[in-house]
């Protein structure tokens, strides 16, 4: 009995910490380290399948294999591939909402000239790139309704403290038949939750896909880079070196084997707003 309450109160205890580290202190050491070791994204990343040659034909005309984002890119492209026209996006106008350091929306920029429109939108900016991102909330977003045909969101949403909210917003700033692609962790207890969340802000279910296998593959590349890349890090980032580990869920951690055990689920899905 005060095996399992041990357990319990250490797994609170784990989760409320790094609760508080990912919403407080990663931006802050993650600008402190990104000028020394070049960091542009901060997604677990992506390692396709033998039978995604679409998603593989388009990314690889762009960048090569070697490339040290290569596998961060993947999980945009994999998130993208959702949308019904991947992967051209003409006459589009996009928004990325929890866009990071900018990393997605410079590759998008880079990629897809076709859009209508491109803006990110993140709580804490790094870097605006000529206004292109903006501040704001996932749960407040500052746009006028109806004025956006496709909402991405890249491993962010599990941090939002109004999910609910989160959806209904973007419900809100689609323009009728436009669409979200969104990928993402939860833990196993919960992955249902954004479903129903997407439901009752009026989103229809257009394509779900569990992408944990993958993810975790993609994950053995990523880390790899971020070790080394810890080396060299300010002594801020050193500092805080096992956290950081788990937070990019670096073979070994405790957020690692949660993945490898599916106690935690990555799933990508693609919701629609019906016409009106």
């Amino acid at each position: 009995m005060f095996g399992r309450i041990g357990k319990a109160l250490w797994e609170a205890l784990y989760g409320l910490y790094f609760f508080i580290f990912d919403r407080f202190f990663i931006y802050p050491i993650m600008r402190a380290a990104s000028s020394v070791c070049q960091i542009t994204f901060m997604n677990l990343g992506y390692a396709l399948r033998t039978d995604e040659e679409k998603i593989r034909d388009f990314t690889e005309k762009w960048i090569p294999t070697t490339d040290a984002d290569y596998n961060h890119i993947l999980l945009y492209e994999k998130c993208l591939s959702m949308h019904p026209s991947y992967p051209s996006l003409k006459g589009i106008s996009l928004l990325e909402i929890g866009c990071g350091q900018g990393g997605g929306i410079s590759w998008l920029k880079k990629t897809r000239k076709e859009l209508s429109a491109l803006r990110g939108i993140d709580p804490v900016v790094v870097d605006s790139m000529n206004g292109m991102i903006r501040k704001g909330s996932a749960d407040a977003l500052p746009l006028q309704s109806a004025t956006v045909d496709l909402v991405i969101n890249v491993e962010s949403s599990h941090l939002y403290k109004n999910q609910e909210r989160f959806f209904a917003e973007v419900f809100r700033v689609l323009r009728p038949g436009g669409h979200l692609c969104w990928i993402d962790l939860r833990h196993d207890y919960e992955v249902q939750d954004p479903y129903t969340q997407s439901k009752l802000a009026g989103l229809v279910l257009v394509e779900s896909e569990d992408v944990t296998a993958q993810v975790v593959e993609g994950i053995k590349k990523t880390a790899a880079k971020y070790d080394k890349m810890l080396e060299k890090a300010p002594w801020i980032a050193r500092l805080f070196s096992g956290s950081l580990r788990e937070t990019y869920c670096a073979p070994g951690t405790h957020s690692y084997n949660r993945l490898t055990t599916r106690q935690k689920l990555y799933h990508c899905a693609c919701w629609q707003k019906g016409a009106q």
